[in-house]
């Protein structure tokens, strides 16, 4: 994108100077859920990539848990706010593998960025964040489901997105990267940690979203393991040899 289409897109994004590297309470509650939920320790000192950082919300939480922290951004105006915040921040044009140094990174996130790269490139730009994994590190991902007829209005409500992503076509991704899928899940909902209103709120949406996928996957597709939520989490790592599933 050119410079004045990166300043429309953070306009519509409300991703302002003013509440850039925040942490909503909400955020700071979802971080550490779909950590735990990936199988994360935030107790230890993790060292993390992030890849398309974007306001720094996740970079703030990386910081408060005592992590050591990197991340890249396409937006160059995005990068520079994050120097100016003490982030060790790259642009985007750079590999993952050169700007690490040789580093090994226990955990790489992409929140909200595999949508908006081609599968060609998506696959590029996995084996080369593959290259920069700790023994046992792992690539966390949430995306648009494409299992799901519910992700739609996030993936066509953006004109930027373009690669619609399933189980099917990300096993087909990771296959051709390198990696493995360990699991994917339904993005985390923050039910416990934000009041009692909150959570009489939640449980009746999470217990109607479960028995309505069970339903439909059961009705339209058997036994396949598939999301039906709007968003996929998925975990990866290149030396795993499971695949599982959690709706």
């Amino acid at each position: 994108m050119a410079d004045a289409d990166f300043n429309t897109y953070r306009s519509w994004k409300s991703w302002s100077q003013d509440n850039f590297y925040c942490l909503p309470e909400e955020d700071r509650v979802y971080f550490t859920k779909e950590l735990e939920c990936c199988g994360i320790d935030n107790t230890k000192r993790l060292s993390v990539f992030e890849i398309g950082f974007g306001n720094a919300n996740f970079a703030k939480y990386c910081h408060e848990c005592g992590f050591v922290y990197a991340g890249n951004e396409l937006d160059t105006e995005l990068v520079r706010r994050a120097r100016s915040s003490k982030i060790e921040a790259f642009s985007s044009g750079e590999g993952i593998s050169k700007v690490a140094g040789g580093r090994r990174f226990d955990l790489v996130v992409a929140f909200d960025v595999f949508e908006h790269i081609e599968a060609d490139e998506l696959i590029e730009m996995l084996k080369d964040a593959r290259k920069t994994l700790s023994e046992g590190g792992r690539i966390v991902a949430r995306f648009p489901s494409g299992d799901s007829p519910f992700s739609a209005p996030i993936f066509n409500g953006d004109m930027t997105h373009r690669t619609l992503i399933g189980l099917g076509k990300l096993d087909q991704i990771c296959r051709s990267s390198g990696l493995r899928i360990v699991r994917m899940h339904a993005q985390s909902v923050t039910v416990l940690g934000l009041g009692i209103a909150n959570a009489i709120r939640k449980i009746p949406i999470v217990a109607g979203r479960r028995l309505t996928a069970a339903i439909l996957t059961k009705l339209y597709f058997g036994k396949q393991k598939l999301v039906l939520d709007p968003n996929m989490v998925a975990v990866l790592e290149s030396n795993s040899t499971r695949v599982e599933s959690r709706s």
